[in-house]
């Protein structure tokens, strides 16, 4: 999700070491694949792991990306940067499918168009998409709230608390804010670039670079912290009704949701800290890790044509027809990545590309 396959790097941060680097990696790969997971077909047949996997899916993203980030650099590089890490590759990609949309459907011109620049997951034609302008967001915001706010001490925390206090009053007004209707017929949900979501969102961030140095220094002491984790995250969907799904604006109970979330994220980085040391396993979930922006915009897409073309073509079992397009979702995703950096014209759009490539991916 950063310029750079080294998010520290990007970040203008002091660079850690290559292990811990790909550690890091790894559980940015557990992450995309949980995202993929949540809009595959596959979720149908497993429906309670969906459950607990949506408590924490988006917050350990944000998380993740809230390690690095930094305010060492002037504001309008930083600007610049982020702008092309997160915006280019949103705009020209859905730009793209715009054009030809253009060509097919001309009478729906105008939902797509607004889609784009409303940019929530309602409104686009690659739904999980509407990370990436939210993620600009957040970085413009941390930026500020990095450099110029006592945001480690007390208040810090005082504040978090209230930005999650605030969330369910602000989400009940913009679930039901319907401004644009789609292509499909649906109604839009919350406002451009999701920015009712940063009360949620921003607490998240700031706690992942609050724990910077805790995660890079991460090993599991204990057997039984992890099990504390999947105690707190059964608990809190059982007992307590935890429920998390941002993109429809739901948030609660708050307190225990964010509970939910933070034993999610814990138990994730315990599980990349013990895939790390599996070497196939650690290969392809780095991989996956730092491509993560091509698997979140492509997978959504390709795991839905080729799920179609199986359920005519294939005569088997949905569920096994499910875990083909699961796997077509992944493997298209980084096939297209391996296209996408030969051809400089379009990996200019997609600029984590060239970093990698300076550094011989």
């Amino acid at each position: 999700m950063n310029v750079s396959s080294n998010p520290a790097a990007a970040a203008g941060t002091p660079v850690p070491p290559a292990a811990r680097i790909r550690f890091i990696d790894v559980t940015r790969g557990i992450s995309i694949l949980l995202v993929v997971f949540g809009h595959s077909h596959l979720r149908q047949y497993l429906p309670w792991l969906d459950n607990l996997v949506h408590q924490f899916r988006v917050p350990l993203f944000v998380f993740l990306a809230g390690l690095f980030a930094s305010s060492s650099q002037p504001w309008w590089t930083f600007l610049r940067r982020k702008s092309r890490a997160l915006l280019s590759p949103y705009f020209f990609t859905l730009g793209g499918m715009f054009a030809l949309a253009l060509l097919f459907s001309p009478q729906a011109v105008g939902p797509r168009l607004a889609g784009i620049f409303w940019g929530t997951g309602q409104t686009l034609d690659i739904p999980p998409m509407w990370f990436l302008p939210h993620l600009w967001l957040l970085y413009g915001l941390a930026y500020w709230i990095l450099k110029y706010t006592p945001w480690r001490t007390w208040r810090g925390v005082v504040c978090a608390l209230a930005l999650l206090a605030v969330t369910p009053a602000v989400f009940n007004v913009t679930a039901d804010l319907h401004v644009i209707t789609t292509t499909d017929g649906r109604m839009s949900r919350g406002l451009p670039f999701s920015l009712d979501l940063l009360p949620v969102t921003l607490v998240f961030f700031l706690l992942g670079n609050a724990c910077r140095q805790a995660v890079m220094a991460f090993r599991v002491a204990h057997w039984w912290w992890p099990a504390l984790a999947i105690g707190v995250l059964l608990i809190s969907v059982q007992l307590f009704g935890s429920q998390v799904d941002l993109n429809e604006r739901v948030f609660t109970p708050v307190l225990v949701a964010a509970m939910a979330a933070t034993a999610g994220i814990y138990l994730m980085l315990a599980c990349a800290h013990t895939l790390n040391h599996w070497p196939w396993t650690s290969r392809f979930l780095t991989y996956c890790g730092t491509n993560s922006l091509f698997i979140l915009i492509f997978h959504a897409p390709i795991e839905m044509k080729i799920h179609g073309l199986l359920t005519r073509l294939l005569p088997v079992h949905d569920l096994a027809l499910a875990l083909l397009a699961i796997l077509a979702g992944i493997l298209g995703s980084l096939l297209l990545r391996n296209i996408i950096v030969r051809i400089p014209l379009l990996s200019w759009f997609y600029p984590s590309t060239i970093a990698r490539r300076a550094q011989g991916s």
